[in-house]
């Protein structure tokens, strides 16, 4: 079994942890050492992929939006901590909105290529494999799933194949207000675990307006800086959004149903 306090030990002097926080996936654990801070990420369950995540933030390391990965070992993450404050859109200034745009541009265009030269092992998914792989997985775990889930989850299925799929690029696939983190002015992304290159990245500029509650007009800041540093077209844009929204709403509700399936074994009775 991973020793959180044996790794800790090795990364610092005089630590001790300030907190833990449970999570879906992962367990969080604060570190406060007289020398340096850091977390420590301890998977839950299955689901959660710390050594994808510590391969994305090596490929990541001289991006400013992403910390800095410190130690893998047994499972267990090690990253620099960049920050308290999660940040919800509504909070952001329309100054902070458009460099929110910068950034997501900014992360889609990293290049598969790039990444697969250090990975070889690497691969991408299309849309329709990636989604039957992740919603439909969630799927099976659902005792009596209802009709109208999987009629909308067979959908959003029918459109991500007929879509083209001419750009490529890197996805968080979990950002969230509790993974966007704002530290003395800076914007970072923590929790990678999920993240990975996909088609048609722009589609992940929805999930702010499926998982937020937010409409068109409060997020059209980031999307004028998205579209204006991507070189996307309004229209393409606008397409992607539609289906990104609808999407991760199904994702959402799917996840949902499955928190509280009687056959999901991390929900207690």
């Amino acid at each position: 079994m991973p020793d959180v306090q044996d790794l800790i030990s090795r990364l610092g002097t005089e630590c001790s942890v300030e907190r833990s926080e449970d999570g879906w996936h992962n367990t969080t654990h604060f570190c406060s050492c007289q020398n340096r801070e850091f977390v420590i990420r301890e998977p839950k369950n299955q689901d959660s992929d710390l050594e994808n995540e510590q391969r994305m933030l090596q490929f990541l390391e001289d991006k400013k939006f992403a910390p800095d990965t410190i130690a893998f070992e047994d499972g267990l993450h090690a990253v620099e901590k960049v920050g308290a404050r999660e940040l919800g859109l509504d909070d952001m200034a329309d100054s902070q909105l458009r460099r929110w745009g910068t950034m997501l541009a900014d992360i889609h265009s990293q290049e598969f290529s790039d990444y697969r030269e250090s990975y070889s092992e690497a691969e991408m998914l299309s849309l329709e494999d990636w989604w039957q792989q992740k919603a439909g997985g969630w799927i099976e775990d659902i005792e009596n799933t209802p009709e109208n889930l999987l009629d909308a989850y067979a959908e959003v299925k029918r459109t991500l194949s007929g879509m083209e799929s001419n750009r490529t690029g890197l996805v968080h696939a979990d950002i969230t207000a509790s993974t966007r983190i704002s530290s003395s002015g800076d914007l970072y992304i923590i929790d990678w675990e999920f993240a990975r290159f996909m088609p048609r990245p722009e589609m992940w500029m929805a999930w702010p307006l499926a998982d937020e509650n937010l409409n068109r007009q409060d997020f059209s800041p980031a999307t004028q800086a998205y579209a204006k540093e991507s070189g996307l077209s309004n229209p393409v844009l606008r397409e992607s959004l539609q289906v990104g929204e609808r999407m991760l709403s199904v994702s959402n509700a799917i996840s949902l149903a499955r928190r509280y399936s009687s056959e999901d074994p991390r929900v207690s009775d």
